[in-house]
């Protein structure tokens, strides 16, 4: 009798473990279950170590305007008065930029947007005080725009584009020949 009470002894102390571990199971869970609601509640802390490296921007600022438009816009704004597509594309050429004329009108209602000019198409265009004050334009008495691509849209005279402005491009038969 004595191996019987032996194994009765240990099925006991097997029971009792089972029930142990099923206890600590279920403390488990619920320790898991507080600890992902603390790391999902905006309360969380992130250490430093958790936080992504944003790395630098590279390249212009948003809003950055290169040096040679820079330049085209403290001309226009040096002139003074409104200019016409026409005006600010002449103006672009004499700095030795390589442009199309569409490429200025998309390059001045950029610039429209963007706050930096204001006017439209058929009034021409002015280069706001706030962007000469931005870019430290020197502020000189100004004049009235100069004819730089043939007749101004403003003047009502019938206006050339600078393509067929001989001032503006010289013949090509000439300057092979």
């Amino acid at each position: 009798m004595d191996i019987k009470a032996e194994i009765d002894s240990r099925l006991r102390e097997i029971e009792r473990l089972k029930n142990e571990v099923d206890t600590l199971r279920a403390a488990a869970k619920i320790l898991g279950a507080k600890n992902a609601d603390a790391l999902e509640s905006p309360s969380h802390e992130p250490s430093a170590s958790t936080w992504r490296v944003v790395p630098k921007r590279r390249g212009r600022s948003p809003g950055a305007i290169s040096k040679v438009w820079r330049t085209i816009l403290k001309d226009v704004y040096l002139a003074g008065g409104r200019h016409s597509y026409d005006d600010i594309y002449a103006i672009a050429v004499r700095h030795g930029v390589k442009v199309s004329i569409g490429a200025v009108r998309d390059r001045v209602r950029s610039m429209v947007k963007k706050g930096l000019m204001s006017g439209e198409a058929s009034s021409g265009f002015v280069v706001l005080e706030s962007t000469a004050d931005r870019f430290g334009f020197v502020s000189e008495p100004k004049t009235p725009a100069p004819e730089v691509a043939g007749a101004s849209a403003l003047t009502g005279e019938a206006a050339t584009s600078p393509n067929e402005n001989p001032n503006v491009f010289p013949d090509w038969k000439t300057v092979q020949g």
